[in-house]
């Protein structure tokens, strides 16, 4: 059951990255691709954990994540 709910976060959380590649040209460097999908991969990362587990689940979870990423997702989670 968790699994079919992480499929349609992702699918919803394709539908931001459709509209913001649709409006805004993606530059072709290798900077700029790399950049967009690290920040489209955050944004699919914070709607999956507050979407799919539960507050001790998410403590678990940032405990896995580097330092300076934890400080940023403890932000918006």
């Amino acid at each position: 059951r968790p699994m079919i709910w992480s499929y349609v976060m992702f699918a919803v959380s394709l539908v931001p990255c459709a509209v913001i590649g649709y409006f805004l040209d993606i530059p072709a460097t290798w900077a700029g691709v790399i950049l967009s999908l690290l920040l489209m991969f955050f944004v699919y990362m914070v709607v999956t954990i507050r979407s799919v587990f539960n507050e001790s689940e998410r403590r678990e979870v940032l405990t896995y994540v580097p330092g300076p990423v934890q400080k940023l997702l403890s932000k918006f989670l």
